[in-house]
């Protein structure tokens, strides 16, 4: 997040957010309804833990918009963050009769990430990333072990193909009065470069009733 504040007394703020890879612990739980032995139908829900690194800058500026000292920035602070998961999903068994049974699914996602909570200093307005929902596709298969009839324990994985974008260069709407941000007169860090996609390795406990 950067400010830009001028002589004048105005200011001009952005922020420029970016995935970036990482492992990271997730749990979820999943409901389902079969209406035969070959198919099932159902919605997961999880969380996915993370963290959040941010920095802040200063520019002061003349009323020229010529800068009176180097750019004042804050070094990387990291805290932990949580997103939560959404997944229509339907399964279909390879074989539906056994003690093993494979199985594909696939399904939609829905990513939902809180607003930045952010501290604001005195006469300094940071402007923080919203929060947001990151729609997204999910396939993946896995095996189904039988030791009861109640009972199953399962490993899956799963890919999450990502619509939302989330690397951004914001500043308010103009009509508001304010300029919107000057990037090459006040450079901002690059983003690091990701990819579009979360691929998962889950196992768990599966009960009927």
């Amino acid at each position: 997040m950067r400010v830009v504040t001028s002589e004048d007394g105005s200011q001009n703020a952005t922020f420029l957010e970016s995935p970036s890879p990482s492992r990271r612990p997730r749990g979820s739980l999943y409901v389902g309804y079969a209406p035969a032995a070959m198919i099932d139908v159902g919605i997961l829900a999880g969380l996915q833990w993370g963290e959040r690194k941010t920095s802040t800058g200063v520019f002061q500026t003349d009323a020229n918009g010529d800068l009176l000292a180097e750019p004042s920035v804050s070094p990387e602070q990291g805290v932990q963050a949580v997103q939560f998961l959404l997944q229509p999903r339907v399964r279909g068994y390879l074989v539906p009769m056994g003690p093993a049974k494979p199985f594909l699914f696939t399904g939609a996602e829905f990513r939902v990430i809180n607003q930045y909570l952010v501290d604001q200093p005195p006469n300094i307005i940071y402007l923080p990333p919203e929060g947001a929902m990151i729609p997204g596709w999910v396939g993946g298969g896995g095996l189904l072990i039988d030791p009861s009839p109640i009972v199953g324990l399962f490993a899956e994985g799963s890919y999450t193909a990502h619509f939302g974008a989330r690397s951004m260069l914001s500043s308010p709407d103009p009509a508001t009065g304010v300029q919107p941000w000057d990037a090459e007169r006040y450079p901002l860090p690059t983003p690091p470069s990701y990819a579009r996609y979360t691929v998962s390795v889950v196992g768990g406990v599966q009960f009927r009733l």
